[in-house]
């Protein structure tokens, strides 16, 4: 009988060039076998409370203790607390785990937001993406105030952090957790940054976190537009609020308002060619909502509907609206529906095409409809902003209600 003497060594030659052709692509993907599981939803809270809202934040963390984290959805707060101790960040769950401590930090800087939402969309991986900016708003003045430097993130800032963060992965949605927040300047600063944001208009008594999130956790499939609805829903319900009329939170959707702007600038150049009586009479009729600065703030719609309410001459006449002795056409219609359980108001508009395009989706809790326009009596500071109605005819409606001493 014969040996086989070559027949080891063949199969050792095969077993090694296995061995080195695994070797191989372990190396060629080292996280093959440790990335972290993309989830479907991170939800990244910035809670910028290095502030007076430190106390009320409290009861809020609870909140995302009761709707944490889970096999389907990430939760992470980054929390500036008051004054030199570090800014913790914490996944969220029953029993919240710091992750990462760092030096005290400026929440007021749009790179500290950004750096935020960059590490944590890089260590906690999903296909939807909801940052939380959780702290004082002011409508064009900016949000987050940082109360060791008495300054705002602006506009301009906070639409720069954006597209930074748009660069890592563009969110999917937008929560301000803030007063003031659900107006055309923020809009403005966010066209093309974010598909939804969801905000409060005048007055914020907080959103509440645990059912959304808890409803999330069941349902992870949701989209952005259905995440948001579920937040503005449960906003409505809180008792607090349903007992204000001017407490109102929205959805809406960024990359409608050019279109809705212009629309609104052709309204607005009808209304100024109304009566002065009529005009200072729309005026009486409205909430107005004034800042420290002294710039009035009204509700979008309530505006519109004064008009319509109130001007014999601005009638509906087909496409057109016919005002004193003069047509308009392609003048913008605009239209508010109510849901069979008057609980939710669809805003919708009608540009020049006809087509019907969603503006923004808001509870009825009372009776702003959930975005509001500013006139700006400090009109540099306000044009340096770069953002909101800032158009000829809505800036003299503006002049006309409050004239220049």
């Amino acid at each position: 009988m014969t040996l086989d003497t070559q027949r080891p060594l063949v199969e050792h030659s095969e077993m090694f060039r296995k061995i080195g052709l695994l070797f191989t692509l372990l190396l060629a993907a080292p996280n093959a076998f440790t990335s972290t599981p993309i989830k479907d939803w991170t939800v990244l809270v910035y809670w910028a409370v290095d502030n007076d809202l430190y106390d009320f934040s409290k009861p809020y963390f609870k909140q995302f203790e009761e709707a944490g984290t889970t096999e389907h959805i990430n939760v992470v707060v980054e929390y500036d607390y008051p004054g030199t101790r570090p800014t913790e960040r914490i996944l969220m769950s029953a029993h919240p785990q710091v992750v990462q401590e760092i030096q005290e930090t400026n929440s007021g800087d749009p790179k500290t937001l950004s750096d935020f939402y960059e590490w944590g969309v890089k260590k906690y991986p999903a296909h939807h993406v909801m940052p939380v900016i959780a702290s004082h708003g002011s409508n064009w003045s900016g949000v987050v105030l940082d109360h060791p430097t008495q300054k705002y993130m602006s506009m301009p800032e906070l639409r720069s952090a954006l597209q930074t963060m748009g660069k890592i992965k563009k969110p999917d949605l937008v929560l301000f957790d803030a007063c003031r927040m659900s107006f055309f300047e923020t809009l403005s600063a966010l066209d093309g940054l974010t598909d939804y944001m969801v905000g409060a208009n005048f007055d914020l008594n907080g959103f509440d976190h645990t059912h959304p999130l808890q409803y999330l956790a069941k349902n992870p499939k949701l989209s952005a537009q259905e995440l948001g609805e579920t937040y503005v829903r449960y906003y409505s319900r809180k008792p607090e609020n349903a007992s204000h009329a001017e407490m109102s939170a929205s959805l809406l959707k960024p990359e409608n308002m050019k279109a809705f702007t212009s629309d609104l600038e052709n309204f607005f150049i009808f209304a100024n060619h109304l009566p002065k009586a009529i005009k200072l009479k729309v005026l009486s009729t409205l909430y107005q909502s004034i800042n420290e600065d002294q710039d009035v703030a009204f509700d979008l719609f309530e505006v519109i509907r004064g008009f319509r309410k109130l001007s014999p001459q601005l009638v509906r006449f087909g496409n057109k609206l016919l005002i004193q002795n003069g047509y308009f056409p392609e003048a913008p219609s605009f239209k508010t529906t109510l849901d069979d359980k008057n609980e939710t108001i669809f805003l919708n508009h009608f540009p020049k095409n006809g087509k019907v395009q969603s503006v923004g989706f808001t509870t009825k809790t009372g009776s702003p409809s959930g975005l509001s326009i500013t006139c700006a009596h400090h009109a540099e500071a306000y044009a340096s902003v770069g953002s909101g109605l800032n158009t000829p005819a809505w800036n003299r409606l503006c002049s006309f209600w409050f004239p220049k001493k």
